[in-house]
């Protein structure tokens, strides 16, 4: 699950945020694993190389220094994918997430591995049909609506 950090970056609407106290007590917990986002949320597909840069070192500086460790996996914003960002993002990271159900391709690519959105409105029905793969065609108006061409 994703979250928003009361520094950074985010805006004051939304569910509230979590501090970084709360954080570093979860992640001291074990039980998860916490990793980059960008410092702005930025839009990579619409990003500089030197921009892509600068968002990847400030979030990684940031766990850095409140949570005294560096992030080993990146989650893309809104899931999208940028041909810019993705040596930077191979180059500082072990794997990195997008947005989609898209099927599983014959070859694995540890930094473009799809993840499931899942919505509190689901209900199993449809918490299933997602982790079979289905729904694509939500997927698909995703896609269309965002303008994203992405893998």
């Amino acid at each position: 699950h994703q979250v928003e950090l009361a520094d950074g970056g985010g805006s004051d609407t939304g569910p509230p945020v979590l501090t970084w106290d709360q954080i570093g007590q979860m992640f001291a917990s074990g039980l998860l694993t916490i990793g980059a986002h960008t410092h702005t949320h930025a839009d990579l597909r619409k990003a500089s190389a030197d921009m892509v840069e600068e968002e990847v070192a400030i979030s990684n500086g940031l766990l850095v220094e409140k949570l005294g460790f560096r992030p080993r996996h990146f989650a893309y914003p809104w899931g999208y994918w940028s041909a810019t960002a993705h040596p930077v993002i191979c180059r500082e990271y072990e794997s990195a997430v997008l947005a989609g159900s898209a099927r599983s391709k014959r070859t694995f690519d540890r930094h473009r591995i799809n993840r499931y959105p899942v919505q509190l409105s689901d209900g199993s029905r449809f918490f299933g049909n997602r982790l079979d793969g289905g729904l694509l065609l939500e997927e698909q108006a995703r896609r269309i609506i965002h303008r994203y061409h992405g893998p």
